[in-house]
């Protein structure tokens, strides 16, 4: 795909994603009577999914460098397959985290740092990591962004960006207004 295709591609997938459900536009709207919430999820998550690898590829094309300096760190911020996998994975979830997606080169630049975090070695994704930067910035009209910036075991100074989450302001959880997903892990299994 052209980087002109692309854009237009997700332009389109986000006007899709707009209008497919009025959930997806925040917590306080009501969900259309009627509307079974397993196919709507489904079909959301999968059309966010797409927009956002669509935009990485974009963006990609127009950073070759595939970084951007961050000004509180004073370091560039990677972007790489890890960053597009566990975004995708973490921001389809929410409609506001979908859109700040979109803000990368922004998030990238002016995040400031809130904490450090030691990585979980038993965590797959997580073990290239030393620890983990959480990052913050405002975004207008989605609101405060989680920027999770991964800090590579192998070299300690190169780091990549690992997720983009919406911080719900309410619960503090970096899943934008969208509080019903878990984690799907064997501890959410019922007994038997």
């Amino acid at each position: 795909m052209e980087n002109n295709e692309i854009r237009t591609d997700t332009n389109r997938r986000q006007t899709e994603c707009n209008e497919a459900c009025s959930d997806c536009r925040g917590a306080k709207e009501k969900k259309p009577e009627g509307l079974n919430d397993s196919r709507c999820s489904k079909e959301i998550e999968d059309a966010r999914s797409e927009m956002i690898f669509n935009y990485y590829q974009w963006w990609k094309a127009e950073h070759p460098e595939k970084k951007i300096f961050n000004k509180e760190l004073g370091d560039y911020i990677h972007v790489n397959h890890d960053s597009l996998v566990e975004t995708i994975r973490y921001a389809k979830l929410s409609y506001l985290s979908t859109t700040a997606v979109l803000h990368l080169d922004e998030l990238l630049a002016n995040a400031t740092l809130v904490s450090e975090v030691k990585t979980d070695p038993s965590t797959k994704s997580q073990h290239p990591y030393e620890k983990m930067l959480i990052m913050r910035h405002k975004l207008q009209d989605v609101g405060d962004v989680r920027l999770i910036v991964g800090v590579r075991r192998s070299d300690r100074t190169t780091k990549i960006q690992y997720s983009i989450t919406v911080i719900d302001v309410e619960s503090g959880n970096g899943f934008g207004e969208n509080k019903r997903h878990k984690r799907k892990t064997s501890r959410n299994k019922p007994a038997r």
